[in-house]
């Protein structure tokens, strides 16, 4: 598949000193605390600082309740160390579908519950260090999670998935008020799809930051940085 950063967009939060949906669906989010920053390039009102009892919400929609999907976002880490949820789409607290992404230990870990009460989980994982890290999950829904930190793959799982199972909240920056970050500063660039990501669009959304661009004759690649 050549880079196409736009077909599959299901949801594009840019932050533009709002949390309006940029890709035409419609879903904004609501706020649990969150501020207007400064983003990776320095811009102001272009990002989302939490400043440790924060959170942002989005209701669920059908439109993310696909097979295949992946999750890009850009996330500032101050502490690398401390258990804090990046991420977090609950099934009610049966376990059955729950989703999270997570900051411990040094590590990034994805998870994927695929049982209720407890049941089995698959797992992706990678050592992420502090600063702004650019963050991609991809998952095909049948044998192929895959977890990418700065346009690199880390780790992947060949179990059974689908977030299709999953019709709850979801969360970043936290689990409600419950969990929020603690150390996690700035999220940013938020972008999910109901596709599959190949190798070359995560490079491009990696290298293009707020201005990702496609091009060449053959599929490939070409990257613009700096912010708008």
């Amino acid at each position: 598949m050549a880079c196409d950063i736009t077909t599959g967009l299901v949801a594009y939060w840019k932050f533009t000193n709002d949390l309006l949906d940029s890709s035409g669906n419609g879903l904004t989010m609501t706020n649990g605390g969150t501020t207007s920053t400064t983003d990776k390039d320095a811009v102001a009102n272009q990002a989302r600082l939490f400043d440790g009892n924060d959170y942002l919400s989005r209701a669920h929609s059908a439109l993310f309740a696909t097979t295949t999907y992946s999750l890009s976002m850009w996330v500032n880490v101050i502490d690398n160390s401390t258990f804090q949820y990046v991420m977090f789409k609950d099934r009610s607290g049966d376990f059955a579908g729950d989703h999270l992404f997570k900051l411990d230990g040094g590590n990034l870990t994805v998870v994927m519950q695929t049982g209720g009460g407890g049941g089995s989980t698959l797992t992706v994982a990678g050592a992420i260090s502090t600063g702004w890290r650019h963050i991609v999950f991809t998952s095909n829904g049948v044998d192929a999670q895959k977890l990418y930190l700065d346009g690199t793959l880390t780790d992947t799982d060949t179990g059974a998935w689908s977030i299709s199972t999953n019709p709850n909240i979801l969360y970043f920056g936290g689990w409600a008020t419950t969990s929020p970050v603690v150390n996690l500063t700035k999220m940013d660039e938020i972008r999910w799809y109901n596709v599959e990501l190949d190798q070359d669009t995560i490079d491009a959304l990696f290298a293009g930051y707020d201005a990702p661009s496609c091009g060449g004759a053959t599929g490939s690649a070409m990257f613009f940085g700096g912010g708008l």
